[in-house]
C-alpha cells in the first residue's frame, strides 16, 4: 500500500495533538481537586475560628472574640478574616486566593440552645 506524499507524518500529528490534549485534561482534573480541597481547607478554618470567637464569648477563655478567631486563622495560614459577633454567637468568613480564584467560606457557632418543646439542646 503507498501512501500519498501529502499524508505522510500525519500519524505523528494526530499523536502529538492527542498527547497534549490528554496532558491539557489531566491537569484541568488536578486543578479541579486541588481547588476542591482547598474549599474544604477553608472551611475547616472558618469552623476553627467561629467556634475560638463562641467559646470566648461564652467565657471559656478570656480575650476578644474576633482577635482570638484571627489569631486562630492566622495560625492555620495566610488568610482574610471577616468576624461579627452577635451576642455570643459568632459569624466568621474567610477568604484567600488560589489559581487567581477567591474563595469565600463562612461558619457561624455560639452556645447550645435549649428547645422549649422537647428539652434538648440544639444549636440554631
Amino acid at each position: 500500500m503507498h501512501r500519498r506524499p501529502s499524508e505522510r507524518g500525519s500519524a505523528t500529528v494526530t499523536a502529538i495533538a492527542m498527547t497534549a490534549g490528554g496532558l491539557v485534561l489531566c491537569g484541568a482534573v488536578i486543578l479541579v481537586g486541588q481547588l476542591l480541597v482547598s474549599v474544604r481547607t477553608i472551611q475547616s478554618v472558618a469552623d476553627l475560628a467561629a467556634l475560638a470567637a463562641s467559646d470566648v464569648s461564652m467565657g471559656v477563655v478570656s480575650d476578644q472574640p474576633c482577635d482570638v478567631a484571627r489569631a486562630v486563622a492566622k495560625r492555620q495560614g495566610n488568610y482574610s478574616v471577616y468576624c461579627v459577633m452577635d451576642g455570643s454567637e459568632a459569624r466568621v468568613t474567610i477568604s484567600a486566593e488560589y489559581a487567581g480564584i477567591t474563595l469565600s467560606r463562612t461558619a457561624k457557632a455560639g452556645p447550645p440552645v435549649r428547645d422549649p418543646w422537647n428539652g434538648v439542646e440544639s444549636t440554631p
